[in-house]
């Protein structure tokens, strides 16, 4: 309550692609699950989390949030090759990489254009910017993945 003078937080997840869809997290779920991205569907929207080949992942694993519903967008004005590849079966692959717990609570843990491979291991930016945080001489970061031939 401290800073704000209230506890009644709504903390909404989308993107514009999306129209009103995505997903919330309620005053009531807020105090419970601090830094969650939502785990209720916006109206007439459905969410999942899909592994790379388009399976249901387990809860703790990071997939990629897909959305569908009647406020999705139709296409990329003159762009077919992106529609294609972000609007499959109806659904809208959003390229936000997210986990779900046993719960069903969703967090988004980084874009998939962020996310750095190396060693053949996963490493997401938002982590790499958290190990930063602790660093007493850094004041604010931001990590972006970029190409390298190795």
């Amino acid at each position: 309550m401290g800073l704000f003078g209230t506890d009644q937080f709504y903390n909404l997840c989308g993107l514009t692609e999306g129209g009103s869809s995505g997903v919330y997290l309620s005053p009531e779920d807020h105090k419970e699950k601090i830094g969650a991205s939502g785990k209720t569907p916006l109206l007439f929207t459905e969410v999942k989390i899909i592994g790379e080949n388009g399976e249901s992942i387990q809860p703790g694993e990071v997939g990629e949030m897909i959305l569908k519903g009647g406020t999705i967008m139709k296409e990329y004005y003159n762009k077919p090759e992106e529609t294609r590849t972000t609007l499959k079966d109806g659904w809208l692959y959003t390229e936000d990489l997210a986990t779900i717990d046993d719960d069903g609570f969703i967090s988004i843990v980084d874009r998939r254009k962020d996310m750095v491979i190396t060693g053949g291991e996963n490493v997401y930016s938002v982590e790499v910017e958290y190990a930063l945080d602790e660093h007493p001489a850094v004041i604010e970061n931001a990590v972006i993945g970029s190409s390298d031939p190795q």
